[in-house]
Parts: C-alpha cells; sequence; structure tokens
C-alpha cells in the first residue's frame, strides 16, 4: 500500500515539469490496479518464436514494437507482459517492487534499454529473493509482480521476452547478458531514473 501512495504522490509531483524523451507536460499517471479493460482492441504486437540473434533457447522476438507515447493509454489484460509497444512518456524507476507496476510505465524503462523480471505474486519467497539479488548492483533491472502472467517468471527487454519456470534458470543470466542495455532497444543506456517510483531498499 505505501508503493502505491508513494507512486501517486511522486506522479503529482512531478507531473509539471517532468520530461520524458522529449515530451513535456501530459495527463496523470494510473497507477495501482492491473489496467484491465481500456483500449481492449488496441493492436498489440504479436510474438514470434525464433532463435534470430541468440541461442537462448526459448527466446521469442516481437517484430517493430512501436516506440509512441501516450499519457492516457492503458493496457487491456495480458497474460505476458508486452517486450515494447505505446507507453507513458514517465518511465518507472528501475529496482525492486512489492507490488503491480504500471504496464505503460515499465515499458518505457525497456525502450532505456531495462530488462523486466516478472513473476507470479504466488511465487515461493526463496524464488522472490534469487530474483532480487539480480538487481544488486544493476541501473536497469526491473522486478516487480505480474498478477495473471501465464509462465511463474518472464524476462523481458525490448522486443525480447523469455518464459521460464524457475529462478535459478540459467538462461536468466544469458539474458540479461545479452539485452541489458541491449542495441535492440532504441534508447540503451538512457537513465532509469528520475522517474516515478520508490523502489525497496534492499537488505
Amino acid at each position: 500500500m505505501k508503493q502505491r501512495i508513494s507512486f501517486w504522490l511522486i506522479g503529482l509531483l512531478v507531473w509539471g515539469g517532468l520530461v520524458g524523451c522529449g515530451s513535456a507536460q501530459e495527463s496523470p499517471v494510473v497507477i495501482g490496479e492491473n489496467n484491465a479493460a481500456m483500449n481492449a482492441a488496441a493492436t498489440i504486437p504479436t510474438p514470434t518464436a525464433t532463435a534470430e540473434n541468440s541461442d537462448i533457447e526459448g527466446l521469442v522476438i516481437i517484430p517493430e514494437p512501436s516506440r509512441d507515447h501516450d499519457p492516457d493509454y492503458r493496457y487491456p489484460f495480458m497474460d505476458l507482459p508486452p517486450a515494447g509497444g505505446v507507453h507513458h512518456p514517465v518511465w518507472v524507476n528501475c529496482g525492486v517492487y512489492s507490488e503491480f507496476v504500471p504496464v505503460e510505465l515499465a515499458i518505457h524503462s525497456l525502450e532505456h534499454g531495462a530488462v523486466w523480471i516478472t513473476y507470479q505474486p504466488e511465487l515461493d519467497a526463496a524464488a522472490i529473493t534469487t530474483l532480487q539479488n539480480l538487481t544488486r548492483g544493476q541501473t536497469h533491472i526491473l522486478l516487480n509482480p505480474y498478477p495473471g502472467q501465464r509462465s511463474p517468471i518472464v524476462l523481458t527487454a525490448w522486443a525480447r521476452q523469455l518464459e521460464l519456470e524457475l529462478a535459478d534458470d540459467p538462461r536468466i543470466g544469458q539474458f540479461i547478458a545479452a539485452f541489458l542495455h541491449g542495441r535492440q532497444s532504441p534508447e540503451p543506456g538512457v537513465t532509469c531514473a528520475d522517474g516515478v517510483g520508490n523502489p525497496l531498499v534492499l537488505p
């Protein structure tokens, strides 16, 4: 609950002057519940399984996701996080969150070269701790639960995605090495801080 309030307050405070990739004053960020019903008819890139540019087993490449900014866009329910597409002019600060992070913000972080790790909320605590440890010392990894996703763990970068069962799967390290700040992202290396959100401070 505290994170949800923090997201909302930060969004209100920064809104008058925060610029995201050249965009200025926009309408407020909607933070909190999974954005389910709006824009249900929107066109969303369809993943296609391929081994192009990587030998990571199970890797999916999404062809040419949209880079459009739309402060009012809300994603319909999806059983996997989008690997790019229409997104908010503001990004979410990378790090660890204990609640759902709005898709529109996370996609903007992907545009900046982030790797987004999501997991089913019922994933066991030891596995979540393993995933959290992957974020230590990293500036561009985002981790949060994603209610309703079909796989226990999903790794997403811009135009790249991998579904996994176990937190100790060696393909996690391969994916991060291949796509963190990856050339497939439109703006690799642009900050994943100074946006919206207060990541947890890990012990």
